[in-house]
C-alpha cells in the first residue's frame, strides 16, 4: 500500500485501479464469507497466491489514496494518517478473526459481512 500511495502521491496512475479494489471487495470478501483462512494456513500455494494478490489490491489502494491527496495536505501527514488507519483496519480484522475461530457468535456476523463485501466489489465493478 505504501509503494502505492508513493506512487500515487508522484502523480502515478495505475491503470484500472478502482477495478482492482472491486475485485479485492470481492476476492477477500469471498474468503471471509466462505471461512477459508484454515486452508490457506495448510497450503503453500494459497498462501503465495493470497499474498500476491493482497500486494496487489494493496498498491491499488495505496495508488487510489495517493492521487486523492487534498491540496491542502502536506504528502507525509496524507501517507502516515491513510497508513497507520489501514494499519488500525487490519489489526482489527485480525482480532475479530481470530475471535470468529473461537465463537460461533462472532462466526457468523464475520461470514455475513464477507457476503457485504462481495455484494459491495460487485456492484462497484459493474458501475
Amino acid at each position: 500500500m505504501a509503494a502505492g500511495g508513493i506512487a500515487g502521491l508522484s502523480g502515478f496512475v495505475l491503470t484500472q485501479a478502482e477495478q482492482w479494489i472491486a475485485a479485492s471487495l470481492i476476492a477477500l470478501g469471498g474468503v471471509v464469507a466462505l471461512n477459508r483462512a484454515a486452508l490457506a494456513r495448510h497450503s503453500t500455494l494459497v498462501s503465495t497466491a493470497s499474498l500476491a494478490f493482497v500486494m496487489i489490491f494493496g498498491a491499488a489502494h495505496g495508488n487510489a489514496h495517493g492521487l486523492e491527496i487534498p491540496e491542502t495536505a502536506g504528502p507525509i501527514g496524507f501517507a502516515a494518517g491513510f497508513l497507520s488507519g489501514t494499519s488500525l483496519l487490519h489489526l482489527a480484522g485480525v482480532g475479530i478473526g481470530m475471535l470468529s475461530e473461537r465463537w460461533i457468535a462472532v462466526s457468523v456476523p464475520v461470514r455475513i459481512a464477507g457476503v457485504f463485501a462481495v455484494a459491495l466489489g460487485g456492484g462497484l465493478s459493474v458501475r
